[in-house]
């Protein structure tokens, strides 16, 4: 009869070690998985998505710099020259079962405006704001 090995340190009826990390680190990846369809089919089930074209007119005697901002985060810069009106658009996204409410803001040196907007639905939603 041949002595067992000093290597075998597993006992008597336990799995081998080996099968025992395999096996729990494939349960890992499976609950991960499962979490993840989850998480991205709730996150992206009640969003909706619309654009707000933000129309800046300057109205002074000279061209103006303005920056867009919508909930005080910067958007865009549009350069407005005197006398005219220049377009932006920005995408937004809401929930669609609440509508969300934005604050859009120009701000220049010749002056600020700013407006909200409620949004309940996919679509283009217009905003004017004037500086001066």
């Amino acid at each position: 009869m041949q002595p067992p090995s000093p290597s075998s340190t597993t006992p008597p009826g336990a799995p081998p070690r080996n099968r025992l990390v395999a096996l729990l680190a494939v349960g890992a990846i499976f609950l991960l998985a499962v979490g993840g369809v989850v998480g991205y089919l709730i996150g992206n089930s009640a969003v909706g998505h619309a654009t707000l074209r933000v129309n800046v007119e300057n109205r002074l005697a000279t061209t103006q710099t303005a920056q867009v901002t919508v909930n005080s985060r910067v958007m865009g810069t549009l350069v407005v020259p005197a006398g005219q009106t220049m377009p932006l658009d920005v995408a937004v996204a809401f929930a669609t079962a609440n509508g969300a409410i934005f604050e859009i803001e120009a701000i220049s040196t010749g002056g600020q405006d700013a407006s909200s907007v409620f949004v309940n639905t996919p679509g283009i939603f217009v905003v004017g704001l004037r500086i001066g």
